[in-house]
């Protein structure tokens, strides 16, 4: 969902006419139904059918939706709104499997996902700023640095995050990626270098369209 949306976006010939038999416009809207059925009660959504609620997932369906509502899809705008008091509640959770770094990462994610359904938390981003060095990931700076632009362009932190981001981009003569290594419990939260660099971009293009990066 989130690769069409972007697709659609781009314009004519970025985006398939259909996929697998199907007309894109129904088949967009057959996945988001499938997204939907995948909220639990709780207002978090699951892997499968029955399945437990998964924050990092959410924020990530969270997204995905709202990208899918832009893009002409009908999304309930109750199953958004509980999606958000999901991500509220478990922005407060502070103790997480995998420990520290695992709850900045998480804590990120949750706010990017508030973000975009409307629901920003400015309050909380002075201490994820405060903590990156010693718990957070660069890709997690990447999706701070877009979350913290989205609700107020002037924010000067978000400046010191993208310096640091550059420092650490390898640039190569017509590539730039993030190159980090993920830590053993990285594929709890999607952990990848392709997701880095693209949350990279992200914040790139979120500051200045006109990046030559």
């Amino acid at each position: 969902v989130l690769g069409i949306t972007a697709a659609l976006r781009l314009g004519t010939g970025f985006s398939p006419a259909d996929i697998d038999g199907e007309p894109l416009r129904d088949w967009l809207a057959g996945a988001v139904a499938t997204l939907v059925d995948r909220q639990r009660s709780d207002g978090g959504f699951a892997f499968w059918s029955g399945g437990s609620s998964y924050e990092e997932l959410s924020s990530f369906v969270a997204w995905a939706l709202v990208e899918a509502r832009g893009a002409g899809v009908e999304v309930d705008p109750d199953v958004l709104d509980a999606a958000a008091k999901y991500l509220s509640r478990r922005f407060r959770d502070e103790r997480r499997r995998w420990g520290a770094s695992h709850d900045w990462t998480a804590r990120v994610l949750l706010s990017f996902g508030l973000q975009r359904l409307g629901r920003a938390a400015p309050a909380y981003y002075q201490a994820l700023f405060d903590a990156r060095k010693g718990e957070g990931s660069l890709w997690g700076r990447a999706l701070l640095v877009t979350t913290m632009l989205a609700a107020d362009r002037s924010d000067s932190r978000a400046g010191t995050l993208l310096q640091e981001l550059r420092n650490s981009l390898a640039v190569e003569a017509r590539t730039a990626r993030l190159e980090e290594s993920a830590p053993e419990w990285g594929w709890w939260v999607f952990w990848s270098e392709p997701r880095g660099s693209a949350m990279t971009l992200m914040a790139l293009l979120a500051a200045d369209p006109a990046d030559p990066l």
